[in-house]
């Protein structure tokens, strides 16, 4: 039985992705039909390729979102495959906030405080601070920030170069390949500089800005939940 009460009341259900994962595929794919279904989703747009990309998702426990026609997101959380249908999340302020360096700068809309400050890291010392830093923090070659750093909330024509990538994509698609959910992609934080962004807050650093061997200047940048 699938909970169909509570998909009426929140908009979200979780099914036994272990379960299914264990099964063949196309009996993976007739229960995956059978709960979408019984929850009421029509499946006239969902494609043999969605059902694919669901299998895939199902042998993967990576965090990673698959977002459907009809406003539904099925990501994987662990043991669970999350159901969720997309809605608007309260906004946070389109504002920007300029950041300064050496000044710590509280953005209440946010709901973070940044620290922003020139730092001296030697090359020695680079991969020690990646594998010890919190989600919170980064570190950018100064030299490839152009203009002032500003915070502000996501935006749906915002499009971004993740760290290790060629080219620069969607960041809503970028968010959702990390698993979040549509609450979390609608509540996105970024720092941007004049022409690109730079960091998605606790997410991923952009791959303009990496610190290189060839670094002469580097920025450090952290935010602390307010």
């Amino acid at each position: 039985e699938y909970p169909a009460a509570r998909w009426r009341d929140e908009g979200r259900v979780a099914l036994d992705a272990a379960l299914l994962a264990g099964m063949p595929d196309a009996a993976a794919q007739h229960s995956l039909r059978r709960a979408l279904i019984a929850l009421g989703i029509p499946l006239k747009k969902i494609t043999a390729r969605h059902f694919r990309r669901l299998l895939e998702l199902l042998a993967d426990t990576a965090p990673r979102t698959v977002q459907l026609p009809g406003g539904l997101d099925i990501r994987r959380a662990g043991n669970a495959l999350v159901l969720e249908k997309r809605g608007r999340a309260k906004k946070i302020t389109c504002e920007e906030f300029a950041l300064r360096k050496g000044v710590q700068t509280r953005v209440a809309p946010l709901g973070y405080r940044f620290a922003l400050k020139p730092r001296c890291i030697s090359a020695a010392k680079i991969k020690e601070f990646f594998a010890t830093k919190s989600p919170l923090e980064e570190i950018f070659d100064a030299d490839c920030i152009s203009g002032p750093l500003c915070a502000r909330a996501a935006r749906p024509d915002d499009v971004f170069r993740p760290l290790g990538r060629k080219s620069a994509i969607p960041l809503t698609k970028f968010l959702a390949a990390q698993g979040l959910g549509w609450r979390e992609r609608e509540r996105a934080v970024v720092v941007a500089d004049d022409v690109r962004l730079v960091w998605i807050v606790g997410v991923r650093l952009s791959e303009d800005v990496k610190v290189r061997a060839s670094t002469k200047k580097i920025l450090h940048l952290r935010a602390g939940e307010n």
